[in-house]
Order: C-alpha cells, then structure tokens, then sequence
C-alpha cells in the first residue's frame, strides 16, 4: 500500500509544476496568474486530504485510489486542451525576426 500512496504523491507532484509553468506561459499577468494557481494548489490540498480520508472510511483504500485516480485523470484530459501560444508559433515576428541573416550584426575587433 505505501508504493501505491508513494506513486499518488509523485503523480500529484508532477501536475504541480506543469500546471504553474502553464499559466506563466498563457497570461500577461504571470504574477496575479501564478499567485492564483500556487493558492489554487494549497486549497486543494486542504480539500483534498478529508476527503480521501471520508473516502477512506467509506469506501476502503482500493476504491478511495480509483475514485481519486479518476479525479486526477481530468487533468490529463484539460491538459490535452493546451495549445501552445501565438507568441511561441514558428511563425511569429520575433522568431522570425531573430532568424534573419542581417538581424545579428558581427563585431570584430579589426577596426
């Protein structure tokens, strides 16, 4: 049973850190963005650990590990929803501007 809660922690911890990025990514305002997913992040854990405890007492281990294995999976599926920004396409200006021949000048110390 501990290699499984073992493996529902490392599965939660890997959600955090692609979800904060994500939304740096996507907003202009990365800082009232990311403050709101990292408190995003405590409230689900304050909810989180009752309920599986409720869980836990009602249903036994194995189903409180399905129902929150089904719960996680939603974030799988919202995750297939990102698409990446226009600002990071291949055929935004900046890209295309920093692969311009002439848009990086060479110094040399020849004068």
């Amino acid at each position: 049973m501990n290699s499984v809660l073992l493996g529902a922690g490392l599965g939660n911890s890997l959600i955090y850190l692609p979800s904060v990025v994500i939304v740096g990514v996507y907003f202009e305002r990365r800082a009232l963005t990311t403050g709101i997913a990292v408190c995003g992040s405590g409230v689900g854990t304050i909810v989180f650990a009752p309920l599986v405890d409720y869980l836990l007492t009602v249903y036994g281990w194995r189903s409180t590990l399905l129902i929150e294995a089904g719960l996680l999976l939603n974030c799988c599926v919202s995750a297939a929803f990102y698409l990446p920004p226009a600002s990071l396409s291949s055929t935004s200006s900046v890209s295309a501007e920093l692969h311009k021949p002439n848009s990086v000048r060479h110094y040399s110390r020849r004068r």
